[in-house]
């Protein structure tokens, strides 16, 4: 009977003490050198250059899968799973995601706001009329901030059917109303259109026919804006008020402080993101 031959003894494989870590779970558990190796290799095979490598390494520890669903951190690191991260990343991803397309319906045109606001006829408007040059410390990126503020609330609910009894009947049935990208009230266009002949002057406005249809043209928007700061300039002229940004602001469209500070806000964005304004 042929004696049965005992496999050779593999040598243990001890742990390098060095690379003891502790596990999610609390445990004191033991890495080898095979192991360190193959995941460093995973981790770093995708960086060209030794910087690259470096620099992923000191901001992300070795992570090194147990392959029991704990990790091992290479620089002695407590990993903590939360099971529900995931769940909670989606889930504000989700409630964002909803938020951003609400926000979209119900104001259509935020973020888009540029594409209602005619740059060229602001500036034209802002050097048409004289009581700015009277008052320089009142910066011309005012007139598009007032139009692009008042286009960052539009809202088609509130705006559409004013501007369709506009377009079918030519005009409108109360004079509070406010219409275009401006939004500028009847009331007011009517009166500023007897006031200010920069506004029918046909090498200035040329405001021609019907002056409401013509509030609703973003090319027209900003010389109403310039002759209604310019109408409430003179005013403050008459009675010895102050000549200020957040004067003309209220004036415009009295909305307390937190108009103000929407307004200012799109005047700095504008001054960030079109250049000479």
């Amino acid at each position: 009977m042929a004696e049965i031959q005992k496999p050779a003894d593999q040598p243990e494989q001890k742990p390098d003490a060095a690379l003891k870590r502790l596990d999610n779970l609390g445990k004191d558990r033991t890495v080898n050198n095979d192991q360190v190796t193959e995941a460093e290799a995973q981790r770093t095979n995708k960086f060209n250059t030794f910087g690259d490598m470096k620099a992923y390494a000191d901001s992300n520890p070795l992570l090194i899968d147990m392959g029991d669903g704990t990790e091992v951190s290479s620089k002695g690191e407590r990993v903590a799973w939360d099971p529900l991260k995931d769940v909670k990343t989606k889930t504000g991803e989700a409630v964002g995601f909803v938020r951003d397309k609400t926000e979209q319906l119900v104001f259509p045109l935020r973020g888009k706001e540029d594409t209602q606001v005619h740059y060229t006829a602001c500036a034209a408007a802002y050097a048409a009329f004289p009581e700015f040059a009277r008052h320089p410390n009142i910066d011309r990126a005012l007139i598009p901030a007032l139009i692009r503020n008042e286009l960052h609330f539009y809202s088609d609910a509130k705006e559409k059917p004013v501007e369709g009894i506009l377009n079918v009947f030519g005009d409108l049935p109360k004079e509070s109303l406010s219409i275009g990208p401006a939004q500028i009230q009847k009331q007011n266009i009517e009166r500023l259109m007897q006031s200010y002949p920069q506004l029918n002057d046909p090498e200035l406005g040329n405001i021609a026919g019907n002056p409401l249809r013509a509030a609703l043209n973003p090319e027209k928007a900003p010389w109403f804006v310039a002759a209604l700061l310019a109408e409430n300039i003179s005013r403050r002229e008459a009675s010895g008020l102050p000549i200020t940004h957040q004067a003309l602001i209220q004036d415009y469209n009295p909305g307390g402080k937190a108009h103000f500070n929407h307004v200012h806000e799109q005047l700095i964005w504008i001054k960030s993101h079109h250049a000479g304004w």
